[in-house]
Formats: C-alpha cells, structure tokens, sequence
C-alpha cells in the first residue's frame, strides 16, 4: 500500500445525537477486515456527543427505511 493511496471513505452529516452515515466506500481489496468498525469509531471520536448512527442502503435496498443504531451497539 502506497502512503498517498485512499483505502477507505466515510462521508458524515452530524444533526445533534444522530449521525448520518451519507457514504461509505471501501477498496475491494481492503474489505472484509474491520474497516468499516475502525472508521465508526474514529468519526465517534471526533463527534462524542452523537448517540445514534442512521443509514440505508438505499442502491442495495430501495424500499427499505433508515436504520437508526445506539452506539452502545458498537
């Protein structure tokens, strides 16, 4: 891995106590490797006041609705 190359991406829209997760990209060779957890975590750093993570899935799942998620599930 080159030191300039971008694995992963998190894109987060902080409304009070919930977060959005907007976008979440993550290059095919690093999945399935606890990225995903690693970047929740950072971001909760950065925002301790947030208590609940929203998403969906909207391209994978059109009519489904948001997911809203405690942190302490994390």
């Amino acid at each position: 891995m080159n030191k300039d190359e971008v694995i992963a991406v998190c894109r987060w829209n902080v409304k009070g106590e919930v977060a959005d997760i907007l976008d979440l990209a993550i290059d095919e060779k690093f999945r399935k490797k606890g990225l995903i957890k690693e970047l929740l975590h950072a971001g909760l750093k950065l925002f301790p006041y947030v208590k609940y993570l929203s998403y969906e899935r909207q391209a994978k799942y059109p009519f489904r609705d948001k997911k809203l998620i405690p942190i302490d599930q994390f």
